[in-house]
């Protein structure tokens, strides 16, 4: 009876064993750890579904009696009460409403007083305080909840981007570009932990490019980065590689690698012609009838710990325009999922035009082309459940 028992328990850590190469491979040598996913579903069944909330429009009947008017929503976070938004016509402006979506006030203004500023580019909620990010102005204004100005934060350097890894903790990328020649550019790129004081504390990594000339350097090298409770995401723009370095959330050490199999892929004559008029130029007579699409287009990590990754994908006319998001666990790909209910593109600059935050176990979503003559631009908010 033992040795049955015994054989069985062989054979099911087999069968196991073999799923699992079926799936990825851990790969280890002296620089890196890679899981190498092979694009096999490790959890086929798995979905998710949305649920919508609520709205926040443009066009609200309550802000324009207070003459307010905030077109073209640029930024937004939120937390279980709040949600903060800012506008790219008036970015010192900073638009509050409740977790219903009911207007409720605004505050700072654009100045050199204060509280307020040339404009911000990101909102933060750390602590039940509100951080508006103002790069151009190297500063941080601090707000409460309520929309009172309480201090403000020197920035040493100018960054790209914050991100929020604690109540305690940022992620700054900074960006630093010189002329090395005539028509010849060095870009040098750094991602840094910093303390809550926006201090630098520790060098995760950096990049050196150099490039010539008129190209936009931000369309051919530019990390996305995210994070969840424990780790830290960042991926570089390419047309080959689908890779994802991932880093401790609390020391800022590298701890392995994700990658996955992919196919390069081109635009469409179709999405060609839209990317012209969404840019105003034509794409095919600029780039030719062979333009690679990058590999990932943006990644995000939810309230679960899952990473998505919005990566470029074959597409039936049917589902050319919905979300499609490869979900990893743990650095293994567990399903691709399909969001009807959010419009989405696979470009490079897509993470500039659609606008998707999770925050507060809610999807927060805006397409910056989307206009309605009714509402204006809007803002999506869903809260959401795995199956």
């Amino acid at each position: 009876m033992k040795v049955w028992i015994v054989f069985f328990a062989l054979l099911i850590a087999l069968i196991s064993c073999s799923e699992k190469q079926n799936v990825y491979q851990i790969i280890t040598n002296d620089e890196e750890i890679v899981y190498l996913n092979k694009n096999i579903p490790a959890n086929p069944s798995l979905d998710v579904k949305l649920n919508e909330l609520f709205e926040i429009t443009q066009l609200d009947s309550n802000l324009q009696e207070l003459g307010l008017n905030p077109k073209s929503f640029f930024g937004f976070t939120a937390n279980e009460k709040f949600l903060f938004v800012i506008t790219k016509d008036n970015k010192g402006l900073i638009y509050r409403y409740d977790n219903r979506g009911n207007f409720l006030s605004s505050f700072s203004k654009t100045g050199n007083g204060p509280g307020e500023s040339s404009g911000y580019e990101k909102l933060i909620i750390s602590k039940d305080i509100l951080l508006a990010i103002s790069t151009r102005d190297f500063k941080v204004n601090k707000f409460n909840l309520n929309g009172n100005f309480i201090a403000a934060l020197n920035l040493d350097r100018f960054y790209e981007s914050i991100i929020k890894l604690a109540d305690d903790k940022f992620l700054g990328f900074s960006w630093n570009e010189k002329i090395v020649g005539e028509n010849n550019y060095e870009v040098t790129m750094e991602i840094v932990l910093l303390d809550n004081n926006f201090k630098q504390t520790k060098l995760i990594l950096s990049r050196e490019i150099k490039h010539e000339g008129i190209t936009a350097v931000t369309s051919k090298y530019y990390p996305y980065i995210c994070n969840n409770n424990s780790e830290i995401f960042i991926s570089w723009l390419s047309e080959n590689d689908y890779d994802i370095l991932v880093y401790d959330i609390f020391t800022g050490e590298y701890k392995f690698t994700i990658k996955n199999n992919f196919r390069s892929k081109y635009y469409s004559n179709s999405e060609m012609d839209w990317l012209s008029k969404f840019n105003n130029i034509d794409m095919q007579k600029l780039f030719g009838s062979k333009l690679k699409k990058k590999a990932i287009n943006t990644i995000c990590c939810d309230k679960n710990g899952n990473l998505w990754v919005l990566a470029t994908k074959d597409r039936e006319d049917s589902e050319k325009n919905v979300l499609k998001a490869d979900i990893f666990y743990k650095g293994v790909f567990q399903n691709t999922v399909h969001v009807k209910e959010i419009e989405y593109h696979d470009f490079s600059a897509a993470f500039r035009i659609f606008k998707l935050v999770f925050e507060n176990n809610r999807i927060y979503y805006h397409n910056f082309g989307k206009y309605d003559d009714e509402k204006g631009g809007v803002i999506k908010v869903f809260d959401y459940n795995w199956q």
